[in-house]
This record gives structure tokens, C-alpha cells and sequence, in this order.
């Protein structure tokens, strides 16, 4: 499971042309990736025998890191909502977890984020631009972390003799550089209104008034601590799992470029994305297509059970609450 559900959202700057345009690339790369897939399986059917041989232990670790993965974004979204002093209660951030969750996972372009926003509306009157602008702010903290990971990993590598890889190494130190560069120095850019130009600066924007709220600022990073560590210890498990043993700083890189590939996907979780990093990655970390295929289908269908044995309750639990807010607003 992504982090990217509780700090994603969608850049309203985009005009009705491009978004129609992200959709028609979003559909492309959904089709290729499938219609590969399938040729895949087709041909190495009997590669994937191993999925029916899982052990017990391994798919119950797994689900327990889905489930603790969801209360840390449900962690996340209350704290980033109690810089505004709207406190949500256990029942309401988890619902909102999944359910964002849940529709992340199967509509494009992060269609979560919309039933987010219109719950917060419905029931609390929230202005919803400021906390778009510190969950944007957010995206600066968890690149640091993830590239960071990544790096750490990559010298892990380096010194057990396994080398490095020049493509992962750029992008993750320049993801690193570039945000701890955002996030330490005082930078002032003009009030640009072209995208992305203006949602770099709403980013920052957003960076500026977080660090003014200290008490929420370290909460936040503590909980993406925390998911790092989950997720981490999902990528191991996942990857015994199908017998590819992976070293830790394999699992270190591999996690970084994960969680990198779903920032930058324009397709629901980064699906095909994310496992064409995986492939790659597999020249450097010991594994072949199969095998990366059979990790990502892990990291994806146990999160994905589980959130859909939740999504019932939270979807009425938030009916219920925009419904309950619309009686008492006519009412008054």
C-alpha cells in the first residue's frame, strides 16, 4: 500500500483539454500493460504456480501491514486536518481512508481525493484549499524520506560488491537534493497561474505554513516514518514470498522506486508503472519478469482485499454523515 492516498491530490490548474488528454494516456497505459500481462502469463503460466504455494505466515504478515498501512494514513489525514483545527474522530478518518483508498485503486487520475473533499465540505464546512495546499506540502517530505531510502539502499549494494544503478541513483538523489533544498532554504517564487508552475508554488506555500505548526509538523513525519518502515518490511515479506531473497538494501531501493513510481503515475496506483520499475529493477537485484510480476501482484491484492472488506461500512459511514449534515443544514 501507497502513502499517496492521504497526501495526493489533484491539480485543479489543469484545463478541461489536458485532463481529457491524462485520461486518454492513462487508458493507453492501462491497455498496453494489460494486453502484455496477459501475453505474459500466457506464455510463463507455470512460473506463477508459486502464487498457490504462499505460505499462511507470510499472507497473514502481509495483512497485517495492509491494516496497520490504512491506520497510518488515517493517521496522516488527522493530523494534516488538525492544523485547522477540525478533529476528526476514529470512525471518520479511517472511513475516509478507505474510501479514498478504495477509489485510488480503481478510477483514474487519484478519483479518491474528490469523495474526500466533498465529506469534508458536507460535514464540516471545511475550506478545502488550504489543506489541498499542506497535503501538496507533504509530497516534499516523503520524496526527502524515499530518496533518502533509496540512496541508503543503493550504498548497502555498493558495499556488499553488487554495484550501482546510474538511472535509480539519479532520480532518487535528485528527488532527495531537490525537495531538501525546497524544504530548508527559504525560497520565494513569483505567483505564477500556469500549471505546474503554480502548484509549485501552492507547494511551498503549503511547506511554509507547516513549519509554522510544529506539533503537527513532527506527527506528520513520524507517521511517514512509520509507513516507510511498513513498507519496507511488505517489499521483504512480498518478495520471500515468491522466493526471490531479497538483501536489505535490495529491499531499501526497490521500496524508494516503488513509492516514486506512484508519485509520477498518471494510472490508478501506478498499475503498469510500477511494475515496469519493478522489471527494471530486477536486472540489478537478481530477479526475472516473472518473479517481478508475482511481487507487485502481492504488494497490490492484499491491500486491495482488504480494503474492499472495509469499503462497505466506510462508504455508509460517509452516506450516512453527508446525509445527517444535509437534514440538519435544511432543517436550521
Amino acid at each position: 500500500m501507497d502513502q499517496t492516498g492521504a497526501v495526493a491530490v489533484e491539480p485543479g490548474e489543469l484545463s478541461a483539454a489536458a485532463r481529457r488528454w491524462r485520461l486518454v494516456f492513462c487508458i493507453a497505459i492501462l491497455a498496453a500493460f494489460t494486453v502484455w500481462t496477459a501475453a505474459w502469463v500466457y506464455r510463463h503460466g507455470s512460473d506463477f504456480r508459486v502464487l498457490a504455494d504462499v505460505p499462511g505466515r507470510i499472507l497473514a504478515g502481509l495483512f497485517a501491514i495492509a491494516a496497520a498501512s490504512v491506520i497510518c494514513n488515517g493517521l496522516y489525514i488527522k493530523f494534516a486536518l488538525q492544523a485547522f483545527r477540525v478533529d476528526l474522530p476514529a470512525r471518520e478518518w479511517l472511513s475516509l481512508t478507505v474510501a479514498t483508498s478504495v477509489l485510488n485503486h480503481v478510477t483514474p487520475l487519484r478519483g479518491g481525493m474528490v469523495v474526500r473533499a466533498v465529506y469534508l465540505k458536507a460535514h464540516y464546512r471545511f475550506g478545502y484549499v488550504d489543506f489541498v495546499s499542506t497535503l501538496s506540502a507533504m509530497y516534499l517530505m516523503v520524496v526527502f524520506l524515499y530518496g533518502l531510502l533509496g540512496l541508503a539502499g543503493q550504498a548497502l549494494l555498493w558495499r556488499q560488491g553488487a554495484g550501482c544503478d546510474r538511472v535509480a541513483l539519479a532520480i532518487l538523489a535528485a528527488g532527495a537534493a531537490v525537495s531538501a533544498l525546497l524544504m530548508f532554504l527559504r525560497v520565494r517564487l513569483p505567483r505564477w497561474q500556469a500549471f505546474p508552475l503554480r502548484q509549485i508554488a501552492q507547494i511551498l506555500d503549503g511547506w511554509t505554513q507547516l513549519r509554522r505548526k510544529r506539533s503537527i509538523f513532527w506527527k506528520l513525519m513520524g507517521t511517514t516514518l512509520v509507513f516507510a518502515v511498513l513498507s519496507v518490511l511488505e517489499v521483504k515479506l512480498a518478495s520471500s514470498a515468491v522466493a526471490v531473497e531479497l538483501p536489505w538494501g535490495g529491499v531499501l531501493l526497490y521500496t524508494a522506486s516503488q513509492n516514486f513510481a506512484v508519485l509520477g503515475s498518471l494510472t490508478p496506483v501506478a498499475l503498469g508503472t510500477a511494475e515496469a520499475v519493478s522489471i527494471y529493477l530486477g536486472t540489478a537485484l537478481g530477479y526475472d519478469i516473472s518473479q517481478a510480476l508475482m511481487i507487485q501482484t502481492l504488494l497490490r491484492v492484499v491491500p486491495l482485499v482488504l480494503l474492499l472488506a472495509l469499503a462497505l461500512p466506510a462508504f455508509h459511514h460517509l452516506g450516512v454523515g453527508i446525509d445527517g449534515r444535509a437534514r440538519r443544514g435544511a432543517v436550521s
